[in-house]
């Protein structure tokens, strides 16, 4: 048995976002690259490109420690995951939650509009169901349905059927 699972679940940030990250790290190499005309530039390339880093390379993530039946869920930062440690028996079944993440786009024509991409989400959860964590997105309902099975047998823990009301 593997002592550490490690689990990629992508970048937290919107597309908007991270289109503003890549933005800030263009602007960046411009301005280092002006630096050569007054060095007041190379301070704000410098801050740029840390910034833009930060938003471009940030990744969420979630490790299991078999051994010491622990979970952590991280959000890491160039390589370093910033997260806590917590018991693995606070969570007593796997589930396939299906998910829309809602992100606003204004057109020139002053128009909203809402794109939301359908995921399905493998997460743990609480023994209320209060409390969830998330392992696996997936586009695919059976990749999902797969990935769960696994888990819910790695972990020893039940699937369950379960999907959270959402209230607007």
């Amino acid at each position: 048995m593997a002592e550490l699972m490690k689990y990629n679940l992508g970048n937290p940030n919107s597309p908007k976002f991270n289109l503003f990250g890549y933005a800030l790290l263009v602007s960046g190499v411009i301005f280092i690259g002006l630096s050569y005309y007054s060095l007041d530039f190379t301070a704000l390339g410098v801050v740029a490109l840390i910034f833009g880093g930060v938003v471009v390379t940030s990744k969420d993530g979630v490790i299991i420690d078999m051994q010491k039946r622990k979970i952590k869920s991280y959000t890491s930062f160039y390589m370093y995951k910033y997260g806590t440690w917590e018991n693995l028996r606070n969570y007593g079944s796997v589930s396939v939650l299906v998910s829309h993440r809602v992100w606003k786009i204004k057109h020139l024509s002053s128009k909203h509009s809402d794109v939301t991409p359908r995921e399905f989400l493998v997460c743990l959860l609480g023994k209320s169901h209060r409390k969830k964590q998330n392992i696996g997105r997936f586009s695919a309902q059976a990749e999902a349905l797969k990935f769960a099975k696994e888990i819910a047998t790695t972990l020893n823990l039940p699937i369950e059927r379960y999907q959270q009301q959402q209230f607007n």
